[in-house]
């Protein structure tokens, strides 16, 4: 699965051009055929957003590995404005 913003959802381009169908040809193409490659991108979304939503859909999706799409350009910025996170005191993320 990979999750991610308007540059993983990339609802302008054609499905084939998005990164998880490329991702998913690049491993089909070298031998890895048995493969589901899911685009679980948002426009918008900021990686705690994305997060959230991970945590709700692991149970169901059930994946063998996640990808994490951060755009430094502005991603950075969600995590300070939305304010959906903080650290505890040892280190552990808090809602």
């Amino acid at each position: 699965m990979v999750y991610g913003d308007s540059n993983i959802q990339a609802e302008f381009s054609g499905t084939a051009l998005t990164y998880p169908a490329q991702l998913a040809h690049y491993l089909n193409k070298n031998g890895i055929s048995n493969v589901e490659v899911i685009n679980a991108g948002v426009v918008g979304f900021g990686p705690d957003q994305s997060l959230i939503r991970f945590a709700k859909e692991l149970d169901t999706y059930k994946p063998n590995l996640v990808i994490f799409h951060i755009y430094a350009d502005n991603d950075f910025g969600d995590i300070i404005r939305n304010r959906l996170f903080s650290l505890g005191a040892d280190g552990n993320l808090l809602p």
